[in-house]
């Protein structure tokens, strides 16, 4: 299969490279195949093989894959992992995500998958080791509840689904929550690692803009987290595949190689955004040689939206946050390395980026996934930007 060069959408710092999100598209930027997703979604595998191959790697070295696909309310989940797996070789075994989304940035486009993987930077292989659970019906072998790789332990995106293949108690996006965090609990302990332990916390959950669908299962989340939490970034999709199914949680959590609980530092700028509830979740956390930055929004300190309606100027006021909690952590030598922006859009007609000459506000130049949404957790909001930084010692400060 032939790629087109579109200029390099992967970035690699040390031993991590951040593939942004792929589609298959042709010479030109359009679709190839559209209305195939199982086409579409090699077409996207191959360009993150190609991504990976340019930065010294291969797909096997994949340690996390989040695939973003349109979900009208016919899919069916099972099947698009099913689909998914069929696209990569033997040999690889990762952890994932599926979320559903409406649409994504093309009107043709079914799909849209970026990946992180990890690989030393002398060249050689990574030894890595895998949580183990009781199958669920149809789950391939390809994916994993979680993998470690050096310091790094990624989640895969925990569903509410018993080993039968029953959803837990049906549409109670509380009660799920309660479910996957122990399912979570679980996975942390077969490395050695708890709560404390988890530097990034994502939360997908079916909803709108009302702080009603919000709160609920960002509460259940937060009896878990000792102070203080994890990074976190909670948003709203219209609908699973199964419609008894309310949320999905993953995370990604840090731990020695020796075994250690590695200590961390958390930043909260003075005057930062909040929310309208208490919560145990840092805009910030620095972890070893990594950064996190939870999904920043153009809120005031008391939970309420600034600038509605205007998603340039929440862009551009999400990005400076971005920057303030990485300028807090007073690195030097840090790189911003992967972006991910949710941003509302309910136009039935392609999608122009709404995130442009980045190097304008941040001092980089990362990765970038972008997915269109049709409301964000808070009325008003027009857009969420979350980020991955490391912290490159091998450059001078």
């Amino acid at each position: 299969m032939t790629l087109p060069d579109t200029g390099s959408q992967a970035l690699r710092c040390r031993e991590m490279i951040w593939v942004g999100g792929q589609a298959d598209r042709d010479d030109f930027g359009s679709i190839r195949t559209p209305g195939d997703m199982p086409e579409q979604m090699k077409g996207a595998i191959g360009r993150i093989e190609r991504e990976l191959t340019l930065n010294g790697a291969a797909l096997e070295d994949l340690v996390f894959l989040l695939c973003f696909y349109a979900e009208d309310g016919s899919g069916d989940e099972p099947t698009v992992c099913a689909q998914l797996a069929d696209c990569l070789p033997d040999g690889v075994k990762t952890a994932v995500n599926l979320v559903p989304v409406p649409r994504l940035m093309d009107v043709q486009q079914l799909v849209e998958i970026e990946g992180y993987a990890m690989r030393h930077p002398n060249g050689d292989l990574m030894p890595r080791s895998y949580a183990v659970s009781k199958p669920v019906q149809d789950a391939s072998e390809k994916f994993c509840p979680a993998i470690r790789c050096g310091k790094m332990i990624f989640v895969s995106g925990q569903a509410p689904i018993h080993t039968d293949g029953a959803v837990h108690a049906p549409g109670d996006i509380v009660e799920q929550t309660l479910f996957e965090m122990v399912q979570i609990e679980r996975i942390l302990a077969q490395f050695g690692a708890g709560f404390a332990d988890v530097v990034k916390s994502n939360r997908w959950y079916s909803g709108r803009a009302v702080v009603e669908d919000f709160e609920p299962a960002a509460l259940a989340c937060a009896r878990f987290y000792p102070e203080p939490g994890p990074a976190a970034t909670g948003i709203p999709v219209p609908r699973f595949s199964d419609p008894d199914v309310t949320i999905k949680l993953s995370c990604v959590a840090m731990l020695g190689e020796d075994g250690r609980h590695l200590t961390r530092q958390h930043v909260w700028p003075e005057g930062h955004w909040d929310w309208t509830i208490k919560l145990p979740y840092k805009h910030g956390i620095k972890c070893d040689n990594m950064i996190f930055v939870g999904g920043q929004v153009a809120l005031d300190t008391s939970g309420q939206a600034i600038e509605v309606g205007d998603l340039p100027a929440q862009v551009e006021r999400s990005l400076r946050h971005i920057q303030t909690v990485l300028d807090r952590f007073e690195e030097p030598a840090a790189q911003l390395c992967k972006l991910t922006t949710l941003f509302r859009q309910e136009t039935s007609s392609d999608i122009a980026s709404p995130v442009q000459d980045i190097g304008l506000v941040l001092k980089a130049a990362p990765i970038n996934t972008q997915i269109p949404l049709p409301a964000l957790a808070y009325p008003g909001l027009e857009v969420e930007i979350e980020a991955f930084a490391m912290l490159d010692r091998s450059k001078p400060s």
